[in-house]
């Protein structure tokens, strides 16, 4: 009876928080966060090009000066993305560096990574905008600035692996993962951060190409489960 009780409670205390008023700063961050999911479910579906600002108006269930009210365009779109998940990054790497062993930081950071990636699209929303920054300046632009301040995170960060590994008394000098399933040195790395994009993904291939060899097996099919 007691736990009956306590779950309706419950029940009323999450109903009353739903209806309780929000400021309305709180309610354009929630419409942003409406428009955006929207836009990226369009994207993803259709394409930069065949996605319509009315087409994200119909995902996101508003009118078009509703949405017009926040976004002049796609591109515009495309920025509040960057930026939003610019402050994602931001919030990973204070999590990394915060903790007091390096390569605790290090697989946090990794299997954080790892689980927005599969959980957000984000693979197949960077392969959309960098394929559109090609063609479009607009776009260009807003890929640039972004990669610019990740990098400037990635390099803090990997100046932090090096020292702290050489604080360990490892001497072997750190490679990272790339892209394209290689590896280069961390100090490399500082400079070309977006080698790594991806770099979980195509080193599990690279692995699992290794070990099928060893194995003495012709044909292998890999599984990305992530978050393992």
């Amino acid at each position: 009876m007691e736990t009956l009780l306590g779950n309706l409670q419950r029940l009323i205390d999450g109903d009353a928080a739903a209806m309780a008023p929000c400021t309305r700063a709180e309610r354009r961050e929630r419409q942003l966060e409406r428009i955006l999911a929207a836009a990226k479910a369009c994207f993803v579906r259709s394409g930069f090009q065949g996605a319509s600002m009315q087409e994200i108006c119909a995902e996101a269930g508003m009118s078009p000066g509703a949405l017009y009210r926040y976004f002049a365009s796609k591109e515009a779109i495309i920025a509040a993305i960057c930026e939003a998940d610019r402050r994602e990054d931001a919030a990973l790497f204070e999590g990394v560096v915060a903790k007091a062993d390096v390569i605790e930081g290090l697989v946090f950071g990794a299997m954080t990574h790892i689980r927005h990636v599969h959980e957000t699209d984000a693979a197949p929303m960077f392969a959309l905008i960098c394929a559109e920054s090609v063609r479009n300046g607009a776009v260009q632009s807003t890929c640039r600035d972004h990669i610019g301040q990740v990098e400037a995170m990635i390099r803090d960060y990997l100046d932090r692996l090096i020292a702290g590994l050489r604080d360990r008394g490892v001497t072997a000098e750190p490679l990272i993962t790339k892209s394209n399933g290689g590896v280069m040195s961390a100090e490399l790395g500082k400079r070309a951060c977006v080698s790594m994009v991806l770099s979980g993904t195509a080193s599990g291939v690279m692995g699992a190409a290794w070990v099928a060899r060893e194995a003495g097996v012709p044909n292998a099919i890999t599984l990305d489960i992530g978050g393992t």
